[in-house]
């Protein structure tokens, strides 16, 4: 059943501190046909993307006149110094989100799924086990394993998400320090 880890979701994602945003990608993930939750939860993290990349600039206006597609602004963070196994889930969600630009009829495969966890490092793929627990406690799954394809999904792109706010939060407030 869906709704339950879609409440649960809702909830983490209630506790970002952009609230506003957080709601509306709580919002996207409850979507179910899979071209919307695919190209909205790739829009989301490209925002987080491309607040990490903005950091690193003291004029950040000019980032935008460069007109850095995803791919581009992978690389860039490459070049900043982000680790290849913390890029890994980030390209494979852009080339994810390419074959449903370009493929009318394309669906997320369960098989897609697995090929998108096994990119997260195997330090990542544990902790989406303890954050499936944490989110789940009300409802009895034991594993992520358990989940159907489409949950697992939800859960490593409110992951990815989270991962790279709090990597901007971090940075904001080394700076304000």
């Amino acid at each position: 059943n869906r709704a339950p880890v879609c409440w649960a979701l809702c909830i983490f994602m209630s506790q970002i501190t952009e609230k506003k945003l957080s709601a509306q990608l709580a919002n996207d993930l409850k979507e179910s046909s899979d071209l919307a939750l695919v190209v909205s939860s790739h829009l989301h993290v490209e925002y987080w993307v491309d607040r990490l990349i903005a950091f690193h600039f003291p004029n950040r206006n000019k980032l935008k006149k460069l007109r850095l597609n995803y791919s581009r602004k992978i690389q860039l963070l490459a070049a900043l110094g982000v680790k290849e196994e913390e890029l890994k889930p980030l390209r494979y969600l852009g080339q994810l989100r390419n074959r449903f630009a370009h493929d009318i009829g394309y669906i997320l495969e369960e098989s897609k799924v697995s090929e998108f966890y096994e990119e997260f490092s195997a330090q990542n793929r544990d902790q989406l086990l303890v954050s499936t627990q944490y989110l789940f406690p009300e409802i009895s799954i034991p594993t992520f394993e358990d989940l159907g394809h489409k949950d697992k999904y939800r859960i490593m792109l409110a992951s990815l998400c989270t991962a790279i706010r709090l990597a901007v939060t971090r940075l904001e407030n080394e700076k304000n320090a």
